[in-house]
């Protein structure tokens, strides 16, 4: 899974996360990731169609502690702050996915 990027696309902005170097790229320039949001962009970029549900982002990005669905939400709110705007979709009481019509990735 970590091969290749994955390419946010809104409008005419362009977002890139590169796997190797953690970094997303935008028009202003290169994005550090904190751990976690490394972590959430890659179960979502799993299957890009899918929602990701709470208990598996709990499980994935906090490796099994026990957190809180205000955490979880803390986490998006911090991330979507370095994405386009609706890159991250919510799925009422389900969870989360990644919108495909603005996503792709790239092997």
């Amino acid at each position: 899974m970590k091969k290749g990027t994955i390419i946010l696309k809104t409008l005419d902005l362009g977002f890139v996360y590169d796997y190797k170097s953690n970094f997303l790229s935008s028009p202003e320039g290169n994005v550090k990731l904190a751990k976690k949001e490394i972590l959430f962009l890659e179960l979502l970029a799993k299957d890009i169609n899918r929602v990701v549900s709470f208990e598996e982002i709990e499980e994935y990005i906090w490796e099994g502690e026990i957190t809180t669905l205000m955490n979880i939400r803390a986490l998006v709110k911090r991330f979507r702050k370095k994405l386009p705007e609706n890159a991250i979709l919510i799925v009422k009481g389900i969870g989360y996915s990644l919108n495909s019509q603005q996503c792709k990735l790239t092997k």
